[in-house]
């Protein structure tokens, strides 16, 4: 039977990577929404997932693992899945458009994750240590 350090270790590290993945995932997510249109008018929906994902992976990491810098994965996540759909195919296509929606979500989703992390790392609650 594993020690309860080494256990509950395992669970925070758990906790990094399932708030890693649903920040990946809620990028992918508002990315794909960010085209969304009602007739000609835009609907900036995805601005709105971006933020409300991105300031909850991020409080998620830190709590569940108590690591100051756990909020740091999550972040990483969603900046790979940003930049990945940023990237022109050989033919050009591009998944986030240049538009004001599009710009808003790297803008608002990179504001998002920051502020969080900020306030995590001002906290004056012990570190329990690093990976």
């Amino acid at each position: 039977m594993p020690s309860q350090p080494a256990l509950e270790r395992t669970w925070a590290i758990a906790g990094v990577i399932i708030a890693t993945v649903a920040a990946f995932g809620g990028g992918l997510l508002a990315i794909f929404l960010v085209p969304l249109h009602i007739g000609s008018v835009p609907v900036p929906i995805s601005l709105l997932i971006t933020a409300v994902i991105n300031v909850a992976s991020v409080q998620y990491a830190y709590r569940v693992s108590g690591w100051r810098g756990a909020g740091f994965a999550p972040m990483i996540g969603w900046f790979l899945a940003v930049c990945a759909a940023g990237i022109p195919t050989v033919e050009g296509d591009v998944v986030l458009p240049g538009t004001w929606v599009g710009l808003g979500v790297l803008f608002v989703g990179a504001i998002a994750a920051t502020v969080p992390i900020a306030r995590s790392m001002m906290v004056n609650m012990p570190d329990r240590g690093g990976l």
